[in-house]
């Protein structure tokens, strides 16, 4: 809540003051897809990005009302991408954190580098989130149910077992420095090792 939330309402809050002083400026917050499709066991998760939905929509609004047309607010909704969030996260699951078709995060770096130049009031990166969303409006229950027995399957039924840990929550975790997470390599070589 704190990082997800609280970090971007602070973060738009102290933008904005320099947006609102300067009369230009585009605001990128980065919501997921999760915000917007239910998904087990992301509950707290997708709660806080439907927020950063939600807010953003209502600053760009309030922008719109006041006249600020050279002022942007963008979201980016990404599918899970492969960073340091699985290294980060605490996981109470009992097994090892991952989700299926996890996305290359030089996607996620080129639609926020995008909307600078480009600025749109929400962007679904990759085929994943845009199916997903499509999904979602089209057949709102059949898109839930699917994903939250591919998310099950993929984390609960073959995922390996995992300590539980708080992550980054409590305290800063060493590893995870990187862009890159090295998720689908840990996946596969825990998929190897299980299958062997």
């Amino acid at each position: 809540m704190e990082t997800n939330l609280i970090g971007a309402l602070n973060g738009s809050y102290v933008a904005m003051q320099q947006f609102v002083e300067h009369g230009e400026g585009t605001l990128i917050n980065v919501a997921s897809v999760a915000g917007k499709v239910a998904m087990p066991y992301f509950a707290i998760y997708g709660g806080t990005k439907s927020a950063i939905l939600s807010m953003s929509a209502s600053i760009r609004r309030e922008l719109e009302l006041n006249g600020q047309e050279n002022i942007h607010v963008c979201v980016v909704n990404p599918w899970a991408t492969d960073t340091s969030f699985f290294e980060h996260g605490s996981n109470y699951t009992g097994h090892s954190l991952r989700m299926p078709m996890i996305d290359d995060p030089e996607i996620v770096v080129d639609a926020i580098v995008g909307l600078i130049d480009d600025p749109k009031d929400e962007v679904d990166v990759g085929v994943k989130s845009k199916d997903t969303t499509l999904g979602s409006h089209l057949a709102p229950g059949l898109t839930e149910a699917a994903s939250a027995k591919l998310i099950h399957h993929t984390l609960m039924e073959k995922a390996p077992p995992a300590r539980v840990t708080s992550g980054s929550v409590n305290e800063p975790v060493a590893a995870g420095t990187e862009v890159e997470g090295y998720t689908r390599e840990r996946v596969a070589e825990e998929d190897r090792c299980k299958d062997s």
